[in-house]
């Protein structure tokens, strides 16, 4: 393994290899371009110009950065050129750490970017990917930072620019902030860009936990104030769901009112595990919620004490229904994966539609061909989060090592906890956790050494601990 032990090294990238990422940039960018839009991704759209009002079910940074791009450029292609700039920005800068260590894997990692559990993805406008890409970002620009310690205000300016796109990240996507205090503690090591003892560990990450908390708090109370947001409880769909899923389980009304055998029996076949939203469907079964609505239901703190009751009274049906929604989210033991590739814009009034161009339809058959294979279910890569964690204890050799771990852990929070507060299965929820595992199996091929003396001193501190 050749390795640079030149504390010197100036702070560049390698043309071949910034030539290599900028082809890959092109080729996903014509692929996808202009954009994938769900039905969610069309509701941002509709809000960033106006026509919607702001909710807190989209926050508002999202709807912010959607405004500011449209106004360079209106159309779909701008927000994906952001999502695959950042991506490639991150993977050009870890691919040229690693290329000082390992040239073949470091010019192998670009090509990442075109592999289909990455591709398909990376162009849909989503909260999911540009929260992935950002958090991405960070822990590569962190881990470039980290490499040059002699650089001290380049790594000074790097590091502010990786908090700044990790805040940005948990900001989109605010469920996020169970994973967030992982990750920050990450950036926060490298940043420090040597061990800490292990009661200084424990201390950033409980200064991680209330900072990614505070960040949020704060920056909704702030957005709260300058923009009009109508508040709506998405809790209780949660709540719901699982009321619909114990009474199912349970064979008995969990409902927080009564419903007729008839209408109970109805209310059972829109229970399905893949997604709830047939209990906001006006043509299936949205009598559910117009029901607890007329009763004065959603008031008072009412559904949260329903929720507690019955769970109390039912604990097995509730934890049969929740493993079940879990594991049809990792599609454990399933013949096919689900929303594991989505195949361009979805009707809509905008009058935005998806040319389908050849080189588009090539990728959709690639993707197509292997979009129900093992590594396009979020368990795959649960598991190589899983793993990588044990692995980067192990070795500890240095900073990087115990900073990738830490990013391990935040892939597999982000996908735990949807085992409580998970109401789909798609594979976007585990988006995040794709490229937390792609960043600590990177640094398990390509380890980064510190200083010796540093990985002594942990072990000696683990040891006496």
């Amino acid at each position: 393994m050749q390795t640079d032990t030149n504390p010197a090294r100036p702070c560049y990238v390698a043309l071949p290899l910034a030539l290599l990422t900028a082809a890959c940039f092109l080729t996903a960018f014509l692929a996808v371009n202009p954009g994938l839009m769900s039905y969610d991704s069309l509701q941002t759209w509709r809000i960033s110009d106006g026509s919607a009002p702001l909710t807190n079910a989209h926050p508002v940074a999202y709807i912010l950065l959607l405004q500011t791009l449209r106004w360079l450029w209106d159309s779909p292609a701008v927000m994906v050129a952001f999502n695959i700039g950042v991506f490639s920005l991150g993977s050009l800068l870890l691919a040229e750490t690693i290329r000082r260590r390992k040239p073949w894997l470091g010019y192998l990692l670009p090509l990442v970017l075109l592999l289909p559990f990455i591709l398909n993805f990376i162009g849909v406008l989503w909260k999911d990917t540009t929260l992935a890409v950002c958090w991405w970002t960070a822990a590569c620009i962190a881990i470039y930072a980290c490499d040059h310690p002699s650089q001290r205000t380049a790594r000074h300016i790097l590091m502010a620019l990786a908090y700044v796109v990790f805040a940005y990240g948990l900001l989109v996507r605010h469920n996020a902030v169970t994973a967030a205090p992982f990750v920050l503690t990450a950036l926060v090591l490298l940043h420090l860009a040597q061990l800490p003892t292990i009661r200084k560990a424990l201390m950033i990450f409980l200064l991680s936990c209330m900072a990614s908390l505070s960040t949020l708090k704060v920056s909704t109370a702030i957005i709260d104030q300058v923009y009009e947001v109508r508040k709506i409880d998405m809790f209780t769909d949660l709540i719901l769901y699982d009321l619909a899923g114990i009474t199912r389980n349970s064979g008995t009304n969990a409902f927080g009112v009564d419903f007729t055998d008839q209408e109970l029996q109805q209310a059972m076949q829109c229970y399905v595990l893949t997604d709830w939203n047939a209990y906001a469907d006006p043509e299936k079964c949205l009598f559910v919620m117009n029901r607890h609505t007329d009763a004065g239901w959603y008031t008072n703190g009412q559904p949260l004490r329903t929720w507690m009751q019955a769970i109390r009274h039912h604990p097995l049906a509730y934890a049969e229904h929740r493993l079940n929604v879990f594991g049809s989210f990792l599609r454990i033991g399933t013949e096919s994966s689900y929303w594991a590739r989505y195949p361009g814009i979805d009707n809509n009034d905008l009058g935005i539609v998806h040319p389908q161009q050849p080189l588009f339809q090539a990728f959709q058959h690639y993707i197509g061909s292997v979009e129900d294979a093992f590594f396009m279910r979020p368990w795959f890569w649960l598991l190589l989060n899983i793993i990588a964690i044990p692995i980067l204890w192990r070795r500890r050799a240095g900073a990087i090592d115990v900073a990738a771990g830490a990013v391990a852990l935040g892939g597999t929070t982000y996908i735990m906890t949807y085992l409580i507060f998970g109401i789909a299965s798609d594979f976007r929820y585990a988006y995040w956790a794709i490229m937390a595992a792609l960043f600590a199996w990177a640094m398990i091929a390509a380890p980064i050494r510190s200083d010796p003396d540093d990985a002594t001193a942990w072990q000696n501190t683990v040891l006496h601990s």
